[in-house]
């Protein structure tokens, strides 16, 4: 028990030594930060053996028992274990993800990387409604203080929703009621998509969420001609433009932060491209996010979709 002792004694020498007027604003929060973890170790220490008794020990899995028996005074280790699975691509660790998410969330529901990564889960399993339901519940809870990854799975997932109404509209006839109401429906759709992205766009002005909007206003100008908007589409297709113009002379500055940036950021550079009609540039930066070492299974098949999206 000599650690357990350690952790208690340093937080009573925290207590006993910001007292001091000597100390540097940076020793005093060297002070703050050691006290803090061994306090946040040492509770959990005391609380480790009695973490499952939390749960219903028969409905967790392996995973989630391992993680709750472990020393974690923070969320951030079984986060990342669960992030890891949600990003493999395969299905068997998505679904492991889920559980380990699911099994835990009741020790870590306040944090908002926590409710993401479930968010996120649902749509790697197709279950976009769910994600969206959740995403809502967030935002209502945070009073929509969301950070950009969030804001852009909701906006993923309104366009997700965009894709089917418009998918089943393009299926029916020209000037079948059907088909002018499900086009209808997917620009709302869309639209609640764009509201999403631009929320996201103005937190970082990052590549990711720009692209998408810039996307979205070239298939909401389409739909909108469709649907007999002739003003709203010229200036949708204008506004598609403009940003794409804009994220075609930024792409030097942008720089990769995960390990598969290098080739999202590639593809948006071919996107940006292609949707200002500069068919060989766009081929030029295609083919190198197609060509990355770091390549998965599902990196051509998202590429493929957004490119169908615009060409439809």
């Amino acid at each position: 028990e000599w650690l357990e002792e350690y952790y208690f004694l340093l937080g009573c020498y925290t207590v006993y030594a910001v007292r001091f007027k000597n100390q540097t604003t940076q020793e005093r929060a060297g002070v703050f930060v050691s006290g803090g973890v061994a306090v946040a170790r040492f509770l959990w220490w005391r609380k480790r053996s009695s973490a499952l008794s939390l749960y219903e020990e028969s409905t967790l899995s392996e995973e989630v028992k391992v993680l709750l028996a472990g020393r974690y005074p923070a969320y951030n280790e079984p986060l990342q274990v669960a992030w890891g699975w949600n990003r493999s691509g395969d299905p068997e660790k998505v679904d492991r993800a889920y559980a380990l998410l699911m099994g835990l969330r009741k020790h870590y529901g306040h944090i908002l990387h926590w409710e993401y990564e479930i968010a996120f889960n649902l749509t790697k399993q197709k279950k976009y409604a769910d994600a969206l339901a959740l995403l809502i519940r967030i935002g209502e809870t945070l009073h929509g203080l969301l950070d950009e990854d969030t804001l852009a799975l909701w906006g993923k997932c309104h366009k997700v929703r965009g894709d089917g109404f418009r998918d089943a509209g393009l299926r029916a006839s020209p000037g079948r009621p059907e088909r002018l109401t499900a086009l209808a429906e997917a620009e709302l759709a869309y639209k609640e998509a764009c509201l999403r992205y631009e929320q996201a766009y103005v937190l970082d002005h990052n590549w990711f969420s720009g692209i998408n909007l810039a996307t979205l206003w070239l298939i909401r100008a389409a739909l909108a001609g469709e649907l007999g908007r002739i003003v709203d589409r010229d200036a949708m297709r204008k506004d598609s433009a403009r940003r794409a113009e804009e994220l075609w002379n930024a792409m030097d500055e942008w720089r990769p932060r995960l390990k598969d940036d290098a080739v999202w950021i590639s593809a948006t550079r071919g996107e940006a491209a292609l949707l200002l009609c500069k068919w060989d540039d766009a081929a030029a930066h295609y083919r190198p996010a197609l060509a990355q070492p770091g390549r998965e299974p599902h990196h051509p098949n998202t590429i493929k979709e957004q490119v169908c999206r615009i060409i439809k």
